[in-house]
């Protein structure tokens, strides 16, 4: 289901008696912080008020101190006050629930906008088929007019310029690529925007080739502005393709950022030497500054 961009919250919420009954509590700060970041999670999830990593997965005391940057034991004092006040509900398999999410947050709304991203989906696959129609057309019709064969003709060029892009960069092997390769963060970018391709195309072989340069930039944007490591990410592409939920879940580099921090605790939970490059990757990643590359 499509996380939600944004959610709603009461100018006058903190006037609310529970919520300045909450602030004078030990930590009371910090617990109406991991509130606000609860309503967020919820949002992400966009299941009902439901928090989860997966839907068969709940988020554990010590995952929520990871995810909200907090300790374990603050998080502990969080949802018991929750509970307490019937903000939250736990139920039997320990996914928390936001009580009462829908009718806050306005139902009309929500289906507003799963119905605005089913029809941005139906658009998106009306182009695609298009686009394929007339790329059949230009192929096999010696009268079609040059102004007919202008979109394939420029996601051809497109082609072209990703398999130039593909020839500079060591794409077999991330971990042997010198710390001078490294330098250009759009070619990095490329080549994990790739790797995901691949591997995708591993499970479903006639899933349609993405504009790669596309997908690079959500890639740069993990790095750059995220935060994220790059032998990481590489770790965590591999892990959602052989994952029997997220394969069919994670089809873009889009959905992989936007879905990172859940991919990246169930991996580390189901491998717990896993999400962490080894010492020799981590000392060539950190040879290099990211905060110096700009997004194109």
């Amino acid at each position: 289901m499509q996380g939600l961009k944004w959610i709603k919250l009461k100018t006058s919420m903190f006037d609310e008696e529970i919520f300045k009954l909450i602030e004078k509590m030990p930590e009371g700060t910090n617990i109406l912080l991991i509130w606000i970041r609860l309503m967020m999670l919820a949002g992400k999830c966009n299941d009902s008020g439901f928090i989860y990593v997966t839907e068969s997965i709940p988020y554990t005391d010590e995952m929520l101190a990871i995810i909200l940057s907090t300790e374990v034991s603050i998080i502990r004092l969080a949802l018991s006050a929750f509970e307490k006040f019937q903000m939250i509900e736990i139920h039997e398999n320990q996914v928390i629930k936001i009580v009462d999410w829908e009718s806050e947050q306005g139902t009309e709304s929500l289906e507003k906008i799963r119905e605005q991203n089913r029809i941005r989906k139906h658009k998106q696959r009306e182009r695609e088929r298009l686009l394929l129609s007339d790329q059949s057309e230009c192929h096999g019709n010696d009268n079609v007019t040059m102004e007919n064969c202008h979109v394939s003709s420029r996601d051809g060029h497109a082609i072209e310029e990703e398999r130039e892009i593909e020839k500079e960069i060591d794409i077999d092997n991330i971990n042997n690529m010198s710390g001078e390769d490294k330098n250009d963060l759009e070619k990095y970018s490329f080549f994990l925007s790739k790797e995901l391709f691949n591997l995708i195309k591993l499970n479903n072989p006639n899933f349609k080739n993405p504009n790669l340069k596309t997908w690079a930039k959500h890639i740069e944007l993990m790095v750059r502005v995220d935060k994220r490591n790059i032998q990481e990410i590489l770790e965590v592409i591999r892990f959602s393709q052989k994952h029997s939920f997220w394969h069919i879940n994670i089809l873009s580099t889009d959905k992989l950022r936007q879905q990172y921090d859940r991919l990246y605790i169930e991996m580390i939970n189901n491998n717990p030497q896993g999400g962490k490059a080894n010492e020799a990757n981590q000392k060539k990643i950190q040879k290099y500054d990211i905060d110096k590359y700009t997004v194109r």
